[in-house]
């Protein structure tokens, strides 16, 4: 009678245990080294496909392989192979994979920095047929911030000199999706931010320098991020302002290693993030 009763609940909870299963769907190869692609939450990912959300076309996988830009069907099928001349340069990041928001014409756009081993990096904007819809020198960081609910502007600043930047007004939006109610990391708001939000560093692994964008929520006038070991004693502080978007960390005095970093408001902490700093 035991065994019976065992049996039944076996069979019982078995289809729940199947249904609760992970199942892999599909495997993509190895991404082009030291190639980055900005996600819909500010951070960049170089380790595999990112989730885009595309105004006509709708949602897709964009990840790098083999000097091109590939965006992939939800079913994993191929739907676009963009060239992308990232060979010979230090580091690659690509920002906004979207339709209509640099020109009007339907068509997949992207902007693009390319950063040489030594030297100035010039950030383009691109479209899938490989024009170049806009050339910026000296410029590695782009950002959207809408003034207005249908007026979106880029800023484009070189990476660690927050006195250089340009300001464009864009003729498009990206979708609401991928606005996050039109607040985010790389997409700012007119309005206050609701809570304190941090992206990954950039690069990482990081060697030398990386970059750390932040935004604060209305009534917080400076933070703090704070830059740990992984033992948690505290290494380095640096100052979050009102005003400000970025900071930048010196890694070439660091150890290498794994460090972790959290925002800190009286308004709340955001979740630490890890960087990998290299040698």
């Amino acid at each position: 009678m035991k065994y019976t009763y065992l049996l039944f609940i076996i069979l019982l909870v078995s289809p729940f245990i199947g249904r609760a299963q992970m199942v892999e769907e599909h495997t993509y190869p190895s991404t082009m080294a030291n190639v980055g692609i900005m996600s819909e939450n500010g951070g960049i990912s170089v380790i595999g496909p990112v989730l885009i959300d595309l105004a006509v076309s709708g949602r897709k996988y964009a990840v790098c392989e083999a000097n091109s830009l590939n965006l992939y069907n939800l079913d994993h099928t191929l739907w676009k192979s963009i060239p992308l001349q990232a060979v010979g340069y230090a580091t690659t990041v690509i920002f906004f994979i979207s339709e209509n928001l640099f020109k009007l014409d339907g068509k997949v756009e992207y902007a693009v920095s390319y950063t040489p081993a030594s030297g100035s990096p010039t950030m383009y904007v691109m479209d899938e047929d490989g024009n170049t819809l806009n050339t910026i020198n000296g410029m590695y960081w782009m950002y959207l911030y809408k003034s207005a609910p249908d007026t979106t502007k880029a800023i484009t600043t070189l990476a660690y000199q927050a006195s250089s930047a340009k300001v464009f007004a864009l003729p498009g939006n990206l979708p609401c999706k991928q606005c996050v109610n039109n607040n985010n990391l790389n997409v700012g708001h007119y309005g206050p931010a609701a809570a304190p939000m941090l992206s990954d560093p950039v690069p990482n692994p990081a060697n030398g320098m990386a970059m750390i964008n932040y935004t604060l929520p209305a009534g917080v006038a400076d933070a703090t991020i704070t830059l740990f070991n992984t033992q948690g004693q505290e290494i380095r502080n640096y100052k979050a302002t009102q005003g400000g978007q970025n900071v930048a960390i010196e890694t070439s005095t660091l150890p290498q290693g794994i460090y972790y970093y959290s925002l800190r408001t009286n308004a709340g902490n955001t979740t630490a993030r890890k960087m990998l700093v290299v040698k």
